[in-house]
């Protein structure tokens, strides 16, 4: 995805597996930090497209939230 790209995002996949995260069909190319609420109430954290020498580099991040519908 570009970075002045303003429509927004459609869709997201993340196959933590298989090292994957894509947004609006396209492999994101950006060192991202992708954070996703795990089952104790913390947040699990992974990494993508850092390089293994220096992982202290800048990166985007990614936060997905899940909350509670209140209808």
């Amino acid at each position: 995805m570009q970075q002045n790209d303003h429509s927004g995002i459609h869709s997201i996949h993340i196959d933590l597996d298989k090292n994957i995260l894509e947004i609006n069909g396209e492999p994101v190319k950006r060192k991202t930090i992708v954070s996703l609420p795990a089952s104790d109430g913390f947040y699990f954290q992974k990494g993508f497209n850092f390089d293994e020498n220096n992982p202290q580099e800048e990166s985007d991040r990614l936060t997905i939230k899940i909350s509670a519908s209140t209808q």
